[in-house]
């Protein structure tokens, strides 16, 4: 009797040593969380070492100054883009694509849940976004003109706009547009009348919105 119950005791320490050093496997962490900007996408690419038990993860943003962050997309643990198996070391690498609808600071926030639908690990990532179109400015019509020339341009997002005038020295002529302005497509007389310091000869007009800007070129002609 003795002996059997010494045999138990040794079972259940065997297995209970067994379960523990299988647990001890089991991280669940994220290996790396990172980010990149290819043709005005974020590429998001993370791995999770030697997970157990693992549901989703869950991938959401926020533009800088706002509080609350913006679900985007669960990815389910079994959406791996590949697996690795080095050592004791198990890796799942995931991959998903955002595509911001305007250019700024993001945050980018990835949670990890398991079974239990309970957050295990979660990680935040910073990155600026400077790719996405916001407008379109076109060339000045009449060009050469004298006395005045139409210069137009399209918005894709809302903005806030400045459009001004330089003479070929640097020199601001005028500030032509100073607002917030929303999508559409906008026209703007330039009339040489109103600057009789006006002489012939190139300048330019630069349309800046908060993230990006263009620049191109006009000749007036007396």
């Amino acid at each position: 009797m003795k002996t059997f119950c010494k045999a138990a005791i040794l079972i259940l320490l065997v297995c209970s040593y067994s379960r523990a050093e299988g647990d001890d496997k089991i991280s669940n962490k994220i290996g790396s969380f990172a980010a990149k900007i290819k043709g005005g996408e974020v590429e998001l690419n993370w791995i999770v070492m030697n997970p157990g038990n693992l549901n989703k993860f869950k991938i959401e943003n926020k533009k800088a100054g706002s509080e609350l962050y913006i679900s985007l997309t669960d990815v389910i643990f079994s959406n791996f883009r590949k697996k690795e198996d080095n050592d004791s070391v198990t890796a799942y690498y995931y991959t998903y694509s955002d595509k911001p609808q305007e250019n700024g600071v993001y945050f980018y926030k990835l949670s990890v849940f398991d079974i239990f639908n309970k957050v295990v690990a979660s990680e935040e990532i910073k990155i600026g976004i400077t790719e996405v179109p916001e407008f379109n400015l076109h060339q000045n019509i009449p060009n050469p003109f004298n006395p005045s020339t139409v210069i137009t341009y399209q918005l894709l997002i809302p903005t806030n706009v400045k459009l001004k005038v330089y003479s070929l020295t640097g020199q601001v002529v005028d500030i032509l547009v100073d607002a917030f302005q929303t999508p559409g497509s906008y026209s703007i007389d330039f009339n040489t009348g109103k600057y009789a310091e006006m002489s012939s000869g190139i300048y330019f007009y630069k349309l800046e919105t908060n993230y990006t800007s263009d620049i191109k070129k006009m000749i007036f002609t007396k």
